[in-house]
């Protein structure tokens, strides 16, 4: 029965990694040399005591893209050294998984340099508690994340978006450890154990090009989604160009003078020259510290706009740009992107849940709905609407959600909302207000 180790809640590098080292770390498309320091024990004040040698590869033209960003372990039958993994990199096509998806590719060598043990798995474990997926976007920060790791060599990568291929004696080894239901790791950001490791596996006697990229095409398409406290369940992860979705990037300039980067997922069925079909428009809204690409994976937005025929655009950094900046891009798509003036609707999460409310609150004459999520008004602190001119409102919510921590009476509650009411502070009491409101 082997036995399981939770992780520290902060992962350590080893001192003794040379400043070389760490040049060679930070840069990119090359198969750079690093060390990680394990094992590490969540609620341990003894910090890890061992270290062992890996290798990452992060293609040139790296693009961070938050959870949607892959990590692709590669164990091998014995021991890698920079020859042999920048070899194995194209040998095995992980060069081409690398550019197709802007992901890490990490070379990971049995820790007693011969043999997989027991021991490896709390290798691994650190390895995979070595990413995040927080991401802050500014127009100062813009190329932060290019890169590829922080400067603490922290992989910038989706917290679950990990893939292992295993080749001659380590199949074994990731059979036994990690490709099992009982495999764990922490995840820092919530110091907390999930359950499940990589959300797909490939196994080989010898690793082919041919053969890894055929077994990619399915894995890449399988998703691990966290739900809470630990528990995590297999999903889709969709590729938008399996379904003629065609995404992009744009950006659009406000009479303000910001520039807004946003992400734009347009639908076979819609054409965006129309001069005679008019489409629904849908503003999804990020929460905070997530990446809009990333978020709009997890909502499936385009996957229902390719059933409904409407486009999905999603802004980089809403809470950076007011309502009316906003309603400026939204013109633009009216006047450009053949959107329906009167079907122009706002959704998003925690963070995004708050614009989602600012926006129906401050101009619902402009949208036909809002459909926030978790998130509670206060971000811009507006103003109740006025009764007469509420618009339909679909709220996921919950009382136990996370804006019941803000005790009454506190500071954070006070900045939070509106400082005249005191009694929507918390997802429990907005529920009856806005109730009271809509009727």
């Amino acid at each position: 029965m082997k036995r399981i180790l939770s992780i520290l809640l902060s992962l350590v590098l080893a001192a003794s990694l040379s400043a070389a080292a760490l040049a060679e770390e930070h840069s990119s498309g090359t198969v750079a040399e690093a060390q990680i320091a394990y094992p590490v024990i969540k609620g341990s004040e003894t910090p890890p005591d061992k270290q062992t040698t890996y290798f990452r590869y992060t293609p040139e033209d790296f693009k961070f893209r938050g959870n949607s960003t892959p990590v692709i372990f590669v164990l091998g039958d014995g021991a890698w050294t920079a020859e042999t993994a920048a070899d194995t990199l194209t040998r095995g096509g992980f060069d081409q998984m690398a550019q197709e998806e802007s992901g890490h590719i990490v070379f990971v060598s049995p820790s007693n340099g011969t043999s997989w043990t027991e021991e490896d798995y709390t290798v691994m474990q650190a390895l995979a508690t070595n990413v995040t997926d927080d991401y802050t976007y500014t127009l100062e920060q813009a190329g932060t994340y290019d890169t590829g790791v922080t400067e603490d060599g922290v992989m910038y990568a989706g917290r679950f978006r990990s893939y292992t291929f295993a080749e001659g004696s380590a199949q074994e080894f990731v059979k036994t450890y990690l490709d099992t239901p009982d495999s764990t790791y922490l995840v820092q950001q919530w110091n907390n154990v999930v359950d499940g490791f990589s959300a797909a596996y490939h196994y080989a006697d010898a690793f082919e090009r041919t053969d890894n990229l055929s077994a990619w095409h399915d894995m890449r398409r399988i998703n691990r989604i966290s739900m809470s406290d630990g528990v995590t369940y297999l999903d889709k992860y969709y590729v938008y160009s399996d379904y003629g979705i065609r995404e992009s990037i744009e950006t659009f300039t406000s009479s303000k003078g910001n520039t807004m980067e946003y992400y734009q997922y347009v639908p076979k069925g819609v054409d965006v020259n129309s001069k005679t079909e008019k489409y629904p428009l849908v503003l999804v809204s990020h929460g905070s510290n997530q990446h809009p690409e990333g978020y709009v994976q997890l909502t499936n937005w385009p996957i229902v706009a390719d059933q409904e025929n409407f486009i999905v655009v999603a802004i980089n950094a809403h809470n950076l740009v007011n309502t009316d900046e906003i309603l400026e891009l939204v013109d633009f798509m009216i006047d450009q992107r053949a959107v329906d003036a009167g079907r122009v609707y706002a959704t998003g999460y925690s963070m995004g849940g708050m614009k989602s409310w600012t926006l129906g609150f401050e101009r619902p004459d402009r949208f036909a709905a809002i459909a926030p999520t978790e998130g509670i008004p206060g971000m811009g602190k507006v103003s109740l609407p006025d009764p007469d001119r509420s618009i339909p409102t679909f709220w996921v919510a919950g009382e136990k959600e996370f804006y019941n921590l803000f005790p009454m009476n506190s500071e954070a509650a006070i900045a939070s909302s509106w400082p005249t009411l005191t009694d929507l502070r918390t997802t429990a009491s907005m529920m009856k207000v806005w109730a009271s409101i809509t009727g």
